[in-house]
């Protein structure tokens, strides 16, 4: 397990440095706009974003290692690439033509999604439809409803990005606690692909986090979301122990930020769905905290640490969920109330920041770089 986790890692790296090291030579085709040349777009250089491409190779070097230990089978091994194909090159069509729109790469989800329920074999009834079993629809319900859930959430991935490391480090977060479930029920299989992905993800976090010298782009983000979803579903499917509230958990941060997302550009600014903007909490948590810390237009690095610094604030909200998940994890009634607590808490987090009223625990950040006014900053009176 140990040399798969590496030859992915390894793998990752090395193909993440020669799109580095080389962008001279591709970036006319590959970059990504700077800052103010796209609503959602925060950071503050023209940036390759084709790391999607290592992460494919990474996961495919691990699943490779698995299947010559004989850890794999060949036959799983092509049932997983098959899967992941769709969303992979729909992704990267749009990472190099700028053209292919987000109800293409939906489409590309969910026809994933299809595949993988066929060829894989993983189907997840909705929740709360245990009485409907035996009916006529129920296995049509059943369909719909996995089809809806991996699409939605690779497609959940996507939006979530757009921080330096902000993907990568709640993947690698995600897929840890994945893997732990899966060793923990016996599943060589998720495990396999849990490390696989891990490693990929992690060999491209090295040039994308802190300084952002690499994006994973449309392909990398629906690449990891796709996985990390068809994981979940085939763990709730095979093994009924383990709890779909422990799936939500883990999922909540995601989840919350498309339906959010959804709510809020569709009803209350009646905006299509899918429109681009840069009012996800990740984006106001930039704009309200992590630009304070270093706060000079005029450097570079400033404002890649900015964006960094944002992240890691997501990165400790990503924990709450995520610790439940597992602490709790054979405890049906707490993951529950865990997956409600994180959504109120969310929501909650987000009206302060759009409303500039930065809630006082955060303003302890803006304290420590600006100690002399400390007192103002902290005062009821004061606070944004």
């Amino acid at each position: 397990m140990i040399t798969v986790l590496f030859i992915s890692l390894l793998s990752s790296a090395v193909s993440a440095f020669f799109i580095v090291r080389f962008s001279h030579l591709h970036l006319h085709v590959t970059s990504d706009t700077a800052f103010g040349e796209g609503p959602q777009k925060i950071h503050h250089e023209i940036t390759p974003r084709i790391g999607g491409v290592a992460i494919a190779i990474g996961l495919i070097a691990g699943l490779l290692a698995a299947v010559q230990t004989d850890v794999l089978s060949g036959k799983k091994f092509q049932m997983w690439i098959l899967c992941v194909t769709p969303v992979f090159f729909a992704g990267l069509a749009e990472d190099i033509t700028k053209k292919v729109g987000a109800r293409w790469r939906l489409g590309a989800a969910f026809g994933a999604a299809l595949l993988a329920l066929i060829l894989l074999d993983g189907e997840v009834p909705p929740l709360g439809t245990a009485a409907f079993i035996g009916q006529p629809f129920y296995p049509a319900l059943c369909v719909a409803f996995t089809l809806f859930a991996v699409g939605g959430v690779t497609h959940a991935f996507n939006i979530m990005d757009g921080l330096h490391g902000l993907l990568g480090g709640m993947s690698i977060l995600t897929l840890a606690a994945l893997a732990w479930m899966s060793d923990r029920i016996g599943d060589s299989e998720l495990f396999i692909a849990c490390l696989s992905l891990l490693g990929g993800v992690f060999g491209f976090l090295i040039f994308n986090f802190p300084f952002g010298k690499l994006f994973a782009g449309d392909a990398g983000a629906y690449l990891i979301g796709f996985v990390i979803a068809e994981i979940s579903v085939l763990l709730s499917a095979r093994h009924p122990e383990v709890s779909p509230w422990f799936i939500l958990l883990l999922l909540a941060y995601p989840v919350t930020e498309v339906l959010f997302s959804i709510y809020r550009r569709s009803f209350l600014k009646q905006q299509p769905a899918g429109k681009p903007d840069g009012l996800h909490l990740h984006s106001l948590l930039y704009k309200r905290i992590g630009i304070w810390i270093w706060d000079d237009d005029t450097n570079v690095l400033a404002k890649a640490l900015s964006n960094s610094f944002a992240t890691v604030l997501v990165w400790v909200l990503m924990l709450l969920p995520l610790g439940m998940a597992v602490l709790f994890c054979d405890r049906p009634p707490l993951l529950i109330c865990g997956c409600i607590g994180f959504m109120l808490c969310y929501v909650s987090l987000y009206w302060g920041l759009v409303r500039f009223k930065t809630p006082r625990w955060l303003l302890w950040i803006k304290a420590v770089r600006y100690h002399k006014n400390a007192k103002r900053l902290l005062d009821p009176a004061c606070r944004e």
